[in-house]
Protein backbone atom coordinates (compact mmCIF):
# COMPACT_ATOMS: atom_id res chain seq x y z
CA UNK A 1 0.00 0.00 0.00
CA UNK A 2 1.20 3.45 -1.13
CA UNK A 3 1.82 5.65 1.78
CA UNK A 4 -1.13 8.14 0.31
CA UNK A 5 -3.32 5.17 0.60
CA UNK A 6 -2.01 4.30 4.10
CA UNK A 7 -2.88 8.14 5.04
CA UNK A 8 -6.74 8.17 3.31
CA UNK A 9 -7.17 4.81 5.30
CA UNK A 10 -5.95 6.22 8.63
CA UNK A 11 -7.69 9.21 8.15
CA UNK A 12 -11.30 6.91 7.45
CA UNK A 13 -10.43 5.34 10.77
CA UNK A 14 -10.25 8.24 12.64
CA UNK A 15 -13.41 9.40 11.44
CA UNK A 16 -15.21 6.66 12.23
CA UNK A 17 -13.96 6.39 15.25
CA UNK A 18 -14.57 10.29 16.60
CA UNK A 19 -18.38 9.36 15.24
CA UNK A 20 -18.70 6.23 17.86
CA UNK A 21 -17.75 8.10 19.85
CA UNK A 22 -19.85 11.22 19.94
CA UNK A 23 -22.48 8.62 19.75
CA UNK A 24 -21.73 7.54 22.49
CA UNK A 25 -20.99 11.00 24.11
CA UNK A 26 -24.92 11.46 22.70
CA UNK A 27 -25.86 8.45 24.81
CA UNK A 28 -24.55 9.28 27.91
CA UNK A 29 -25.57 13.08 27.81
CA UNK A 30 -29.00 11.51 27.58
CA UNK A 31 -28.42 8.97 29.98
CA UNK A 32 -27.11 10.47 32.68
CA UNK A 33 -29.54 13.33 33.68
CA UNK A 34 -33.10 11.58 32.25
CA UNK A 35 -32.26 7.89 33.84
CA UNK A 36 -31.42 9.30 36.86
CA UNK A 37 -34.61 11.70 37.04
CA UNK A 38 -36.59 8.88 35.75
CA UNK A 39 -37.98 11.04 32.95
CA UNK A 40 -36.51 8.91 30.34
CA UNK A 41 -38.21 5.76 31.87
CA UNK A 42 -38.68 2.76 29.53
CA UNK A 43 -36.55 4.96 26.77
CA UNK A 44 -35.61 1.21 24.96
CA UNK A 45 -39.27 1.47 23.49
CA UNK A 46 -39.81 4.98 23.28
CA UNK A 47 -39.40 6.42 20.16
CA UNK A 48 -39.85 9.99 21.16
CA UNK A 49 -36.54 9.34 23.34
CA UNK A 50 -34.73 8.47 19.83
CA UNK A 51 -35.97 11.46 17.69
CA UNK A 52 -36.36 14.07 20.03
CA UNK A 53 -34.66 13.80 23.70
CA UNK A 54 -30.89 12.24 22.65
CA UNK A 55 -30.62 14.53 19.88
CA UNK A 56 -31.78 17.61 22.64
CA UNK A 57 -29.36 16.45 24.98
CA UNK A 58 -26.54 15.59 22.83
CA UNK A 59 -26.89 19.05 20.74
CA UNK A 60 -26.77 20.92 23.96
CA UNK A 61 -24.22 19.32 25.70
CA UNK A 62 -21.56 19.07 22.30
CA UNK A 63 -21.94 22.57 21.22
CA UNK A 64 -21.84 24.32 24.80
CA UNK A 65 -18.67 22.16 25.63
CA UNK A 66 -17.35 23.39 22.51
CA UNK A 67 -17.88 27.08 23.22
CA UNK A 68 -16.52 26.59 26.47
CA UNK A 69 -12.93 25.09 25.55
CA UNK A 70 -12.85 27.94 22.36
CA UNK A 71 -13.70 30.69 24.43
CA UNK A 72 -10.95 29.31 27.13
CA UNK A 73 -14.29 29.58 29.74
CA UNK A 74 -13.88 26.20 31.42
CA UNK A 75 -13.41 26.93 34.80
CA UNK A 76 -15.82 25.41 37.41
CA UNK A 77 -17.77 28.70 37.32
CA UNK A 78 -18.16 29.25 33.96
CA UNK A 79 -19.21 25.39 33.14
CA UNK A 80 -21.80 26.07 35.87
CA UNK A 81 -23.15 28.81 33.69
CA UNK A 82 -23.06 26.84 30.41
CA UNK A 83 -25.43 24.38 32.63
CA UNK A 84 -27.43 27.13 33.41
CA UNK A 85 -28.38 28.28 29.90
CA UNK A 86 -28.67 24.50 28.80
CA UNK A 87 -31.42 24.09 31.29
CA UNK A 88 -33.52 27.24 30.36
CA UNK A 89 -34.40 24.58 27.29
CA UNK A 90 -37.36 24.39 29.89
CA UNK A 91 -38.45 27.08 28.66
CA UNK A 92 -39.21 27.17 25.18
CA UNK A 93 -39.05 23.37 24.57
CA UNK A 94 -40.76 21.66 27.52
CA UNK A 95 -42.57 25.04 28.73
CA UNK A 96 -41.85 23.56 32.73
CA UNK A 97 -40.14 26.45 34.12
CA UNK A 98 -43.15 28.29 32.82
CA UNK A 99 -46.51 26.20 33.55
CA UNK A 100 -44.99 23.52 35.90
CA UNK A 101 -44.09 19.69 35.77
CA UNK A 102 -46.44 17.73 33.23
CA UNK A 103 -49.31 15.93 34.78
CA UNK A 104 -48.80 18.67 38.11
CA UNK A 105 -51.56 21.54 38.60
CA UNK A 106 -49.73 24.62 38.76
CA UNK A 107 -46.16 24.84 40.47
CA UNK A 108 -44.49 22.59 42.53
CA UNK A 109 -43.72 25.09 44.92
CA UNK A 110 -45.41 28.23 44.11
CA UNK A 111 -44.00 30.74 41.84
CA UNK A 112 -40.88 33.51 42.22
CA UNK A 113 -41.29 36.20 43.98
CA UNK A 114 -42.68 39.64 42.02
CA UNK A 115 -41.55 38.21 38.33
CA UNK A 116 -44.89 37.39 37.38
CA UNK A 117 -46.49 33.81 37.60
CA UNK A 118 -44.54 32.68 34.88
CA UNK A 119 -41.32 31.25 36.48
CA UNK A 120 -41.79 28.12 39.00
CA UNK A 121 -39.52 28.28 42.38
CA UNK A 122 -39.01 24.48 42.14
CA UNK A 123 -38.44 24.49 38.34
CA UNK A 124 -36.44 26.62 38.25
CA UNK A 125 -34.17 27.14 41.05
CA UNK A 126 -34.50 23.06 41.69
CA UNK A 127 -34.00 22.41 38.27
CA UNK A 128 -32.29 24.54 36.02
CA UNK A 129 -30.01 25.96 38.82
CA UNK A 130 -29.34 22.69 40.54
CA UNK A 131 -30.35 19.38 38.26
CA UNK A 132 -29.60 20.72 34.77
CA UNK A 133 -26.68 22.25 35.61
CA UNK A 134 -24.90 19.86 37.68
CA UNK A 135 -26.60 16.62 36.88
CA UNK A 136 -27.13 17.16 32.71
CA UNK A 137 -23.78 19.35 32.18
CA UNK A 138 -21.09 19.08 35.15
CA UNK A 139 -21.57 15.39 35.28
CA UNK A 140 -21.37 14.48 32.12
CA UNK A 141 -18.10 16.93 31.34
CA UNK A 142 -16.53 15.14 34.89
CA UNK A 143 -17.58 11.54 33.53
CA UNK A 144 -16.11 12.14 30.14
CA UNK A 145 -12.88 13.36 31.28
CA UNK A 146 -12.11 10.84 34.10
CA UNK A 147 -13.08 8.00 31.34
CA UNK A 148 -11.24 9.84 28.30
CA UNK A 149 -7.57 12.07 28.85
CA UNK A 150 -8.00 13.30 25.55
CA UNK A 151 -11.29 14.56 26.60
CA UNK A 152 -10.52 15.53 30.07
CA UNK A 153 -7.14 17.65 29.36
CA UNK A 154 -9.35 20.18 28.55
CA UNK A 155 -10.98 20.50 31.77
CA UNK A 156 -10.02 21.25 35.01
CA UNK A 157 -10.01 17.93 37.35
CA UNK A 158 -13.61 16.85 38.80
CA UNK A 159 -12.22 17.12 42.27
CA UNK A 160 -15.46 18.03 43.91
CA UNK A 161 -17.06 15.14 42.86
CA UNK A 162 -14.03 12.12 43.08
CA UNK A 163 -11.28 13.70 45.38
CA UNK A 164 -10.20 11.67 47.94
CA UNK A 165 -10.72 14.23 50.85
CA UNK A 166 -13.25 14.67 53.76
CA UNK A 167 -15.06 17.13 51.55
CA UNK A 168 -15.49 15.15 48.09
CA UNK A 169 -16.43 12.44 49.99
CA UNK A 170 -18.91 14.86 51.70
CA UNK A 171 -20.25 16.30 47.98
CA UNK A 172 -20.19 12.30 46.72
CA UNK A 173 -22.54 11.07 49.50
CA UNK A 174 -25.13 14.30 49.10
CA UNK A 175 -25.35 13.76 45.10
CA UNK A 176 -25.32 9.98 45.99
CA UNK A 177 -28.31 10.55 48.43
CA UNK A 178 -30.43 13.40 46.49
CA UNK A 179 -30.15 11.19 42.90
CA UNK A 180 -30.44 7.66 43.83
CA UNK A 181 -33.78 9.21 46.07
CA UNK A 182 -35.36 10.97 43.06
CA UNK A 183 -34.68 8.00 40.60
CA UNK A 184 -36.22 5.64 42.78
CA UNK A 185 -39.69 7.79 43.91
CA UNK A 186 -39.76 9.05 39.86
CA UNK A 187 -40.17 5.25 39.29
CA UNK A 188 -42.07 3.33 41.86
CA UNK A 189 -42.73 0.83 39.72
CA UNK A 190 -39.95 -1.83 40.33
CA UNK A 191 -40.20 -3.50 36.58
CA UNK A 192 -39.93 0.31 34.86
CA UNK A 193 -37.06 0.88 36.40
CA UNK A 194 -34.99 -2.22 36.40
CA UNK A 195 -36.55 -1.88 32.11
CA UNK A 196 -34.99 1.67 32.29
CA UNK A 197 -31.45 1.52 34.33
CA UNK A 198 -30.02 -1.98 33.59
CA UNK A 199 -29.96 -1.42 29.04
CA UNK A 200 -28.79 1.94 29.82
CA UNK A 201 -25.93 0.70 32.19
CA UNK A 202 -25.45 -2.00 29.57
CA UNK A 203 -25.10 0.00 26.82
CA UNK A 204 -23.32 2.80 27.97
CA UNK A 205 -20.74 -0.27 29.70
CA UNK A 206 -20.42 -2.18 26.13
CA UNK A 207 -19.72 1.31 24.41
CA UNK A 208 -16.81 1.56 26.72
CA UNK A 209 -15.76 -1.08 26.42
CA UNK A 210 -15.52 -1.24 22.34
CA UNK A 211 -14.20 2.17 22.54
CA UNK A 212 -11.02 1.30 24.94
CA UNK A 213 -10.30 -1.07 22.81
CA UNK A 214 -9.36 1.49 19.99
CA UNK A 215 -6.86 3.58 22.80
CA UNK A 216 -9.22 6.11 23.28
CA UNK A 217 -8.91 5.60 27.16
CA UNK A 218 -5.64 5.21 27.78
CA UNK A 219 -4.24 7.13 30.32
CA UNK A 220 -0.54 6.77 30.02
CA UNK A 221 0.56 7.71 27.19
CA UNK A 222 -2.83 9.48 26.48
CA UNK A 223 -3.86 8.53 23.01
CA UNK A 224 -6.36 9.22 20.35
CA UNK A 225 -6.32 12.93 21.78
CA UNK A 226 -7.96 13.49 18.05
CA UNK A 227 -10.96 11.47 18.33
CA UNK A 228 -12.34 12.14 21.60
CA UNK A 229 -11.39 15.98 21.83
CA UNK A 230 -14.37 18.60 23.02
CA UNK A 231 -13.68 20.86 20.16
CA UNK A 232 -16.03 20.16 17.22
CA UNK A 233 -14.86 20.71 13.34
CA UNK A 234 -16.91 22.63 11.27
CA UNK A 235 -19.20 19.84 9.60
CA UNK A 236 -20.30 18.69 13.47
CA UNK A 237 -20.48 22.14 14.76
CA UNK A 238 -22.92 23.05 11.50
CA UNK A 239 -24.96 19.95 12.26
CA UNK A 240 -25.35 20.43 15.72
CA UNK A 241 -26.68 23.94 15.51
CA UNK A 242 -28.93 22.63 12.55
CA UNK A 243 -30.34 20.42 15.43
CA UNK A 244 -30.70 22.90 17.50
CA UNK A 245 -32.18 25.26 15.51
CA UNK A 246 -35.02 22.88 14.63
CA UNK A 247 -35.57 21.42 17.75
CA UNK A 248 -36.35 24.95 19.28
CA UNK A 249 -38.54 26.09 16.14
CA UNK A 250 -40.59 22.94 16.28
CA UNK A 251 -41.34 22.25 19.71
CA UNK A 252 -41.89 26.08 20.88
CA UNK A 253 -45.48 25.79 19.06
CA UNK A 254 -45.73 22.10 18.98
CA UNK A 255 -45.30 20.89 22.57
CA UNK A 256 -47.84 22.66 24.69
CA UNK A 257 -48.29 25.55 23.01
CA UNK A 258 -51.14 26.51 25.65
CA UNK A 259 -48.39 26.98 27.97
CA UNK A 260 -47.12 29.43 26.49
CA UNK A 261 -46.56 32.55 28.64
CA UNK A 262 -47.33 36.00 28.09
CA UNK A 263 -44.92 38.48 25.77
CA UNK A 264 -43.33 39.66 29.13
CA UNK A 265 -42.04 36.06 30.04
CA UNK A 266 -40.76 35.23 27.02
CA UNK A 267 -38.69 38.51 26.85
CA UNK A 268 -37.49 37.90 30.66
CA UNK A 269 -36.41 34.80 29.46
CA UNK A 270 -34.36 36.38 26.72
CA UNK A 271 -32.97 39.01 29.02
CA UNK A 272 -31.75 35.83 31.71
CA UNK A 273 -29.86 34.60 28.79
CA UNK A 274 -27.66 37.99 28.12
CA UNK A 275 -26.90 37.98 31.81
CA UNK A 276 -25.86 34.94 31.51
CA UNK A 277 -23.49 35.04 29.03
CA UNK A 278 -22.76 38.82 30.40
CA UNK A 279 -21.19 36.97 33.59
CA UNK A 280 -19.27 34.41 31.46
CA UNK A 281 -18.05 37.59 30.11
CA UNK A 282 -17.13 38.49 33.45
CA UNK A 283 -15.59 35.61 34.52
CA UNK A 284 -11.74 35.01 33.49
CA UNK A 285 -10.75 32.63 31.07
CA UNK A 286 -8.27 29.84 31.76
CA UNK A 287 -5.50 29.14 29.86
CA UNK A 288 -5.76 26.74 26.64
CA UNK A 289 -2.67 24.91 27.60
CA UNK A 290 -4.24 21.08 27.66
CA UNK A 291 -3.99 20.04 31.52
CA UNK A 292 -1.10 17.42 32.20
CA UNK A 293 -2.48 14.11 33.52
CA UNK A 294 -1.96 12.49 37.02
CA UNK A 295 -1.77 8.78 36.43
CA UNK A 296 -2.28 7.68 39.53
CA UNK A 297 -5.20 10.22 40.38
CA UNK A 298 -6.63 9.34 37.27
CA UNK A 299 -6.65 5.62 37.87
CA UNK A 300 -8.07 6.19 41.33
CA UNK A 301 -11.11 8.19 40.00
CA UNK A 302 -11.99 5.81 37.72
CA UNK A 303 -12.86 3.47 40.31
CA UNK A 304 -14.72 6.03 43.26
CA UNK A 305 -16.67 7.18 39.81
CA UNK A 306 -17.75 3.64 38.99
CA UNK A 307 -18.48 2.66 42.38
CA UNK A 308 -20.76 5.85 42.63
CA UNK A 309 -22.75 5.39 39.93
CA UNK A 310 -23.55 1.90 40.94
CA UNK A 311 -24.41 2.91 44.43
CA UNK A 312 -26.96 5.63 43.24
CA UNK A 313 -28.49 2.87 40.91
CA UNK A 314 -28.73 0.53 43.73
CA UNK A 315 -30.08 3.52 45.91
CA UNK A 316 -32.74 4.14 43.88
CA UNK A 317 -33.77 0.63 43.28
CA UNK A 318 -33.88 0.55 46.97
CA UNK A 319 -36.16 3.81 46.99
CA UNK A 320 -38.04 2.13 44.17
CA UNK A 321 -39.23 -0.91 45.90
CA UNK A 322 -40.02 0.95 49.34
CA UNK A 323 -41.70 3.45 46.95
CA UNK A 324 -44.07 0.65 45.60
CA UNK A 325 -44.60 -1.67 48.53
CA UNK A 326 -46.51 1.77 49.74
CA UNK A 327 -43.39 3.70 51.20
CA UNK A 328 -44.78 6.95 51.04
CA UNK A 329 -47.10 6.21 54.35
CA UNK A 330 -44.78 6.43 56.28
CA UNK A 331 -43.93 9.59 57.75
CA UNK A 332 -40.01 8.82 58.18
CA UNK A 333 -39.92 8.13 53.90
CA UNK A 334 -42.42 10.96 53.22
CA UNK A 335 -40.39 13.48 55.05
CA UNK A 336 -37.30 12.62 53.31
CA UNK A 337 -38.05 12.76 49.71
CA UNK A 338 -39.78 16.16 50.49
CA UNK A 339 -36.52 17.23 52.06
CA UNK A 340 -34.51 16.01 49.03
CA UNK A 341 -36.95 17.73 46.40
CA UNK A 342 -36.63 21.14 48.86
CA UNK A 343 -32.90 20.17 48.80
CA UNK A 344 -32.94 20.76 45.26
CA UNK A 345 -33.69 24.61 45.09
CA UNK A 346 -31.42 25.50 49.04
CA UNK A 347 -27.99 23.58 46.62
CA UNK A 348 -29.26 25.51 44.21
CA UNK A 349 -29.59 29.25 44.75
CA UNK A 350 -26.37 27.89 47.14
CA UNK A 351 -24.30 27.00 43.99
CA UNK A 352 -25.09 29.89 42.36
CA UNK A 353 -24.34 32.04 45.21
CA UNK A 354 -21.08 30.79 45.90
CA UNK A 355 -19.60 28.71 42.85
CA UNK A 356 -20.69 32.37 40.79
CA UNK A 357 -20.99 35.01 42.78
CA UNK A 358 -18.25 34.20 45.10
CA UNK A 359 -15.93 32.13 43.78
CA UNK A 360 -16.09 33.18 40.33
CA UNK A 361 -16.31 37.25 40.75
CA UNK A 362 -15.78 38.18 43.91
CA UNK A 363 -12.68 35.89 43.91
CA UNK A 364 -12.29 35.78 40.36
CA UNK A 365 -8.54 34.17 39.17
CA UNK A 366 -7.09 34.24 42.69
CA UNK A 367 -6.79 30.23 42.53
CA UNK A 368 -7.50 27.52 40.02
CA UNK A 369 -10.65 26.19 40.16
CA UNK A 370 -10.30 22.65 40.60
CA UNK A 371 -12.86 22.35 43.94
CA UNK A 372 -10.74 20.58 45.32
CA UNK A 373 -11.24 21.48 49.12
Amino acid sequence: MRASEAEACSQKSSKLLRVLFLLWVAFVAFALPEIIAGTGAGWLVSPFVFILVIPLYASHFLFLTHIAVKTGRTSWPALYIFGLIFGLYETWVTKVIWSGYPGEEGFAMGTIGTIGTWFGVHETLGLVMFYHAVVSFLLPIVVLSTLFPGFGRHFPVGNWLLAKTRWGAARRTGLLLMLGIVSGFNMADVGLYLFTWVPALVVSALGYWGLSKTGMTAIEPVTRSAVTQPNLGRAGLGLTLVVLVLIYGITYGLILPENLPPKEAQFITLALYLVLMLILIILPTREKTLREIDTKQLSEQRTILVRWIVSVFLLGLLTSVFASAGGMAFPAFFIGVTFVFAGMVIVGVVLFLWLVIWRGIFRRGKREESLAV
